[in-house]
């Protein structure tokens, strides 16, 4: 599975690359999505792309994410060579499972997939 998402200034959401998945893989995501987004509206946080950022992190009341640049260059490239294997991939998906799980605990996420 090779997918990437950005959120823009304006809070919008661009996902690239799933087009290509099985329909249940795209469901998957849209769902790790909606869990996301889900949290940074409860928590009110404030999405920050940052040039220095590998994953998802955050720091008080922002979320502070990889840029653009990151997610469709070395990462995107990377996660479509390699995949989890790769020690990035693996450090970013796995931010990214563990921000959207957060708040419900471990099974919030799992239970709808």
């Amino acid at each position: 599975m090779v997918f990437c998402f950005d959120v823009h200034n304006l809070g919008t959401v661009e996902i690239r690359c799933i087009d290509s998945n099985y329909p249940l893989v795209i469901l998957a995501v849209i769902t790790l999505l909606e869990k996301a987004a889900d949290r940074v509206r409860h928590e009110k946080l404030t999405v920050t792309p940052a040039k220095e950022m590998q994953i998802f992190e955050v720091v008080g009341d922002r979320l502070y994410v990889p840029d653009f640049e990151y997610l469709s260059g070395e990462l995107l490239y990377t996660s479509a060579t390699e995949g989890v294997k790769n020690p990035k991939v693996k450090a970013y998906v796995d931010s990214i499972l563990q921000f959207a799980s957060a708040p419900g605990g471990e099974g919030a996420l799992s239970a709808s997939l």
